[in-house]
């Protein structure tokens, strides 16, 4: 299954990577914040990690569930990242406001 999760690396940031039954990918590196690494220290499905509702008010939570799509289109489409096609959905994008 397609999972979303992110470290802690030595330099006090936030490693993202995706991970499906091919393999693991690297997404992106971003700046430590608490309640971003506690959302996603574990892994998360796609669909989870991509939730809006999960977000809530918190304006950074909602900033990386609108990064997460993109990144795992360009995972897809340029890395050698490959989702389980039987358990993945299409990713979902959602229009600006």
């Amino acid at each position: 299954m397609n999972k979303v999760y992110c470290r802690k690396n030595d330099n006090g940031t936030l490693d993202f990577y995706a991970r499906s039954s091919a393999g693991e990918c690297y997404l992106f590196t971003q700046k430590y914040y608490t309640s971003v690494y506690n959302m996603y220290r574990t892994p998360l499905t796609v669909k989870q990690a991509t939730s809006f509702r999960k977000a809530d008010e918190n304006t950074i939570l909602q900033k990386v569930v609108e990064k997460l799509p993109v990144y795992l289109r360009y995972a897809e489409k340029y890395d050698n990242y490959s989702p389980d096609i039987r358990k993945s959905k299409r990713i979902p994008v959602r229009a600006a406001s």
